[in-house]
């Protein structure tokens, strides 16, 4: 039977160091009251949820939820049982005894099962991707898939609340996820640490790509339509990072034809060197959107690959598409002859 499941997949952080068993056993019992106490303030009824332990955490899913709670009762449900942890380690003097939770959200449809002990269980990449997401968390922290980002970040809460990740798991494979660093107690909002952050010295040391440093130049002479549209209509930063990704490759193309010998290549881009970016983001614009979102995933795992990425881009919903202030300037001294040729400020 599939099931609508909003899944709050949580552990506790380093549960087992520098911990004897007795605080391991009073951890697991907190965690367990401090969960059940933040279910009972939303009123949320057994016949809508499932407790899924996992030894030193557990995946909470809440089904069917959809009219009978708030849309966000997930996000809601994860903010309640970090301020409830807070509360805890502030009035718990053994410091063994106090602890850290990450927590990772995701939503899909999945299959109920009944498990080898008889008990209903889910099966399915909504709750598989929930683990994945919560495994990149620090204690304190919020992480959450696309399916619950794409829901959330078009509300007046939500917006500008999220900082967006793309990162590789075990098995290979790449996904996108997003950090909420919104105003709550109990909640850390720092970069997650597997989230290398280069040192500035790293970043002064390297020279940024020639790709990389056209796509920044595209994203800063385009800033005010990309802005515009991005606000009005979050959806469409999809577009708007295949865009700038094409528009790069192409100069980056025919940067390097201008200084050797071989011939002029093809460009990509729609009506290169013809149509406005404007112009160019209707006609992506118009293009199918699942074919769009194929496009926008393979860029952004590429770009994900380049290790100056937290640092170029601002902090938003969509990471790659405003350079900060910190990728103005490294491509300004990377490339001074772009800087000045494009008229960039």
């Amino acid at each position: 039977m599939t099931q609508s499941a909003k899944y709050v997949f949580l552990d506790v952080v380093g549960y087992t160091d520098n911990r004897n068993v007795e605080a391991q056993s009073d951890i697991v019992t907190a965690l367990n009251m401090i969960v059940l106490e933040s279910m009972a303030d939303f009123q949320i009824v057994d016949e809508s949820r499932l407790f899924i332990p996992t030894g030193d955490g557990l995946c909470i899913a809440l089904l069917n939820t959809e009219g009978e709670y708030s849309y966000d009762i997930h996000m809601l449900l994860a903010l309640k049982i970090l301020e409830f942890v807070q509360f805890h380690n502030s009035n718990e003097p053994d410091e063994m005894r106090n602890f850290q939770v990450r927590i990772g959200i995701n939503a899909n449809e999945d299959n109920l099962i009944t498990d080898i002990n008889a008990r209903k269980n889910l099966a399915g990449s909504g709750i598989s991707l929930a683990s994945r997401i919560m495994d990149k968390a620090d204690g304190g922290q919020i992480l959450v898939g696309d399916s619950v980002f794409e829901r959330l970040q078009q509300r007046e809460r939500y917006m500008g609340q999220f900082r967006e990740f793309g990162v590789t798991d075990k098995h290979g494979r790449w996904f996108r996820l997003h950090q909420y660093v919104g105003d709550s107690a109990g909640l850390n909002t720092d970069v997650p640490k597997a989230f290398h952050q280069p040192t500035p010295k790293e970043v002064k040391a390297q020279k940024l790509s020639l790709q990389m440093a056209y796509y920044l130049a595209h994203a800063i002479k385009n800033r005010a339509f990309i802005s515009q549209t991005y606000k009005s209509n979050m959806i469409a930063g999809n577009v708007l990072q295949v865009l700038l990704y094409i528009l790069s490759e192409d100069e980056s193309e025919l940067h390097k034809a201008r200084h050797s010998d071989s011939k002029v290549p093809i460009v990509r881009a729609w009506k290169s060197g013809e149509a406005t970016f404007e112009e160019q983001f209707k006609h992506y614009d118009s293009c199918d959107s699942d074919l769009i979102s194929i496009l926008h995933d393979l860029t952004g795992e590429t770009l994900s690959s380049k290790r100056y990425d937290q640092n170029l881009f601002q902090t938003t919903g969509m990471w790659l598409l405003f350079a900060s202030d910190a990728g103005k300037t490294k491509l300004q001294n990377d490339y001074p002859e772009i800087w000045n040729s494009w008229g960039l400020s």
